[in-house]
């Protein structure tokens, strides 16, 4: 279980469930192909909404789901409307079918889909006791990340490395709007729990202002809020934690991460 530094935000849990359905068939019929699939800005944590235009006289449509490109095909709804909220437990990609009876449309709508941005950089930042010049602080970027001197003002950290105590292995993230060097941005870190495809919307289940990380941690989500409500996601994943060789009591966490770029929105990939 983690140490808590500070008091964390426990709520309520999102309720979550799986794909199911047979892989469809190449569609044999002749009804209009199901126009403007899209994404609906409703989606909020892995409930993931999704829109369409009417194919008219037709009896329903299924929704089809897959998690890669070449993946198979899932069916995860069946609904005579034109809306249809998805539970997702990992991102991926959505198309649509309209059916009449036995009759389908003559081809599967144009995909959409909510992968996130995957930066595969790997990034190193370092405790306090590290050597003085090392970076300790980190910016998310849409496609990249900065490091930087989370002492610096000038330098608005979204989470930086820091040790409690000297002598030890331990090695914590913090806020960059928390602690001794909160100049930066308020983030709020989560324990995946062994589910690396979605989290939590921030302000349900428990998320902290400093999270400390062990050696055996692959995972971290992180939520940056922002003014108007809105929260981006990150997934800090490929995570390692260890002595740093140039000081006798620095640490150092590399790793790569996730940012989903959907206000809002939990799901990501399943690395970890």
């Amino acid at each position: 279980m983690k140490k808590l530094l500070v008091s964390a935000l426990v709520l309520g849990m999102i309720v979550v469930s799986g794909c199911a359905g047979d892989d469809p068939t190449d569609p044999q019929g002749d009804l209009p192909i199901v126009q403007d699939l899209a994404i609906g800005t409703a989606s909020a944590g892995n409930s993931i909404v999704l829109t369409w235009s009417t194919v008219q006289d037709v009896d329903g449509y299924r929704i089809y789901f897959r998690e890669t490109t070449g993946g198979t095909w899932g069916e995860v709804g069946d609904v005579a409307t034109t809306t249809f909220t998805h539970t997702a437990t990992v991102a991926g990609y959505y198309t649509v079918l309209a059916y009449e009876g036995d009759n389908t449309s003559e081809g599967y709508s144009a995909e959409v889909n909510t992968l996130p941005n995957i930066v595969t950089t790997t990034y190193t930042i370092y405790d306090n006791y590290a050597p003085a010049d090392y970076h300790s602080g980190f910016i998310f970027g849409p496609t990249g990340g900065q490091t930087g001197f989370a002492s610096e003002e000038s330098f608005e950290q979204d989470i930086y490395a820091y040790d409690l105590s000297k002598g030890d292995s331990e090695v914590w993230l913090f806020s960059g709007a928390y602690g001794q060097f909160g100049n930066g941005n308020p983030t709020y870190m989560a324990d995946p729990a062994g589910t690396y495809g979605y989290c939590n919307q921030y302000g349900t289940g428990t998320w902290y202002e400093s999270y400390q990380l062990y050696s055996s941690d692959s995972a971290v989500f992180c939520a940056l809020p922002f003014s108007g409500g809105n929260v981006i996601y990150v997934k800090m994943y490929s995570l390692a934690i260890a002595p740093e060789p140039q000081s006798q009591n620095g640490t150092m966490v590399s790793f790569q991460y996730e940012y989903q770029d959907m206000d809002n929105v939990t799901v990501f990939t399943s690395n970890y």
